[in-house]
């Protein structure tokens, strides 16, 4: 029996400006596969593949299956914890992920784990459980760490780096004793300068690996504004974001200038709202930010702020946010604390349905030879062997094999949509 490929081109509702200028939740797909779990980062490696953290372990995902990587206590080379935070994927190709008092190293080649324990390398409280918020490269492949203490204790050391040649991390100890106190933040600027936000200021980290304690462009920083996150364009403006409820502002700093702008996006969020440590730029230079109430977009040439919300179909769109990720197609994708995996896209969308025997869920086998779409928007096809319907909407295939439905039926050739709850078919008895 052949295999059956089918490329349907799924064409979403076109914007009408060059930027994502109309936010549409028909363009929202949703993966239940990881519902019910917390996601907490993802990120797309080097030939597209999505890693997904969450708070019951790391998962990959090709485009075709979730794979989930589980703990073995008795098995070294893999991952060490289930409690996934933070990712990132290194210059030569390996997954890092920031966990509970560990730091763990994916190996594509090998396909195995290297655990690092942290408790060796810092000065947080025993009792204390260290958190990694912030993974940056620099263009010598050195890797920062940057740790937090979720019970809120302050250590001197809360910086590691990996060298490119070195088995082993370190802890970094700043040559001019300048001290970094719990990460919240840290983002690398086009020219290779990483600026960390924490706990005791903002700094930034040179070439030559040199701290630089950094003259913060907002006097009420620390105060009553909680900065929550710090992300660079591609100009090297550093972009900030408030966590408070009662201060709803994005504000952009030019290092060079020193000039600061501020942006209040007040008028379309309620007061509970705030957001969370996720900011992402696509290719036009605009910028997505996570928020608890939904996905909010902020289109900088004309600076005005969108918030997508949700339509009859969509249940899903206005839900919390916790991480985001762009990646290298502006495919937006966006975890949440309980409602799984969204993705959401302005492109014509591509999907392939491949018949399976072992799954009664699968396409039916053969030939497609009619494809035509009926009022609801529903997608129909005809192959040798039955009829299947796809539903754009919820990303949801049902197959009605002509054994099962009409069996005394050697075959059949679907006419079209006859009325709203029926489907014209003409078979080998008329």
């Amino acid at each position: 029996m052949k295999k059956l490929f089918i490329i349907l081109m799924l064409c979403f509702q076109a914007f009408l400006s060059p930027v994502w200028a109309q936010l549409n939740p028909n363009n929202l797909i949703v993966y239940n596969e990881l519902e019910g779990v917390l996601i907490t980062d993802i990120i797309t490696d080097k030939l597209g593949v999505v890693w997904i953290a969450t708070n019951n372990g790391l998962v990959r995902y090709d485009g075709y299956e979730f794979k989930h990587f589980d703990q073995d206590p008795n098995d070294s080379k893999t991952i060490g914890s289930i409690l996934t935070y933070k990712l990132f994927e290194g210059q030569n190709g390996h997954i890092w992920i920031g966990c509970t008092d560990l730091l763990c190293e994916y190996n594509p080649d090998t396909k195995t784990f290297k655990n690092y324990n942290l408790a060796k390398l810092t000065d947080f409280p025993k009792y204390e459980r260290l958190d990694i918020y912030a993974i940056n490269e620099n263009s010598a492949g050195r890797i920062y760490f940057g740790a937090y203490a979720y019970y809120g204790s302050v250590a001197s050391h809360s910086i590691f780096y990996k060298d490119k040649n070195k088995e082993q991390l370190q802890r970094f100890d700043s040559p001019n004793k300048v001290e970094i106190k719990n990460v919240y933040s840290a983002t690398t600027d086009p020219l290779g300068t990483i600026w960390v936000f924490a706990n005791n200021g903002f700094f930034s980290i040179d070439k030559n690996n040199t701290i630089h304690k950094e003259k913060w462009p907002l006097e009420e920083f620390l105060t009553y504004k909680y900065y929550s996150t710090i992300k660079s364009d591609a100009k090297g403006n550093i972009w900030m974001a408030s966590s408070n409820t009662d201060y709803l502002t994005l504000i952009v700093w030019n290092p060079k200038t020193g000039k600061v702008k501020s942006y209040s996006y007040a008028q379309i969020m309620d007061k509970n709202s705030y957001l969370y440590n996720e900011m992402e730029f696509d290719k036009k230079g605009n910028l997505w930010v996570a928020t608890n109430n939904g996905l909010l977009y902020f289109d900088i040439q004309n600076e005005q702020f969108q918030l997508l919300k949700e339509n009859e179909n969509q249940k899903k769109t206005n839900t919390g946010i916790s991480c985001i990720h762009l990646d290298a197609f502006d495919n937006l994708w966006i975890g949440t604390p309980t409602q799984g995996l969204l993705r959401y896209t302005n492109k014509a969308e591509f999907k392939s349905f491949v018949y399976k025997k072992e799954d009664k869920n699968s396409i039916t086998a053969g030939w497609v030879s009619k494809i035509f779409e009926n009022k609801e928007d529903k997608v129909w096809m005809l192959s040798n062997n039955g009829l299947d319907e796809f539903d754009p909407i919820k990303n949801i295939l049902t197959p009605y094999p002509f054994d099962v439905i009409m069996p005394e039926f050697s075959y059949g050739n679907a006419v079209g949509q006859y009325s709203d709850e029926e489907i014209l078919i003409r078979t080998n008895k008329g």
